[in-house]
């Protein structure tokens, strides 16, 4: 139920910038403004393969310093001091490879 709440009330963001770093499902970017947590999931499509962001880093295809845009799902929580956001990537575009999150949902843009 959760889920599917949290579905409803997200939007799209694309979020640009330097990967600072990837640690435990969390890709943390330079945007040059500011550094931006996106949570990821653990599976993603590379060239029709499946691979963990892991294996992602091992090999080379991402790492950090790289310049990446992730499009993400965007959820805000806001009270009158201050706001929190959590960022879900699920494609991230790199010198024109895109990687696909391995996901049990289709989205459409």
């Amino acid at each position: 139920m959760l889920k599917l709440r949290l579905l409803r009330n997200c939007k799209p963001e694309t979020v640009e910038g330097n990967i600072v770093t990837y640690v435990k499902r969390t890709l943390v970017l330079d945007t040059g403004e500011e550094q931006v947590r996106v949570i990821v999931p653990y599976l993603w499509i590379v060239d029709g393969e499946a691979m963990n962001m892991t294996e992602i880093f091992d090999s080379g295809i991402l790492s950090p310093g790289a310049f990446v845009t992730v499009n993400a799902f965007r959820w805000d929580i806001e009270n009158e001091n201050l706001t929190i956001y959590t960022l879900f990537g699920y494609e991230i575009e790199q010198e024109g490879e895109v990687l696909y999150a391995l996901l049990p949902i289709n989205i459409e843009e």
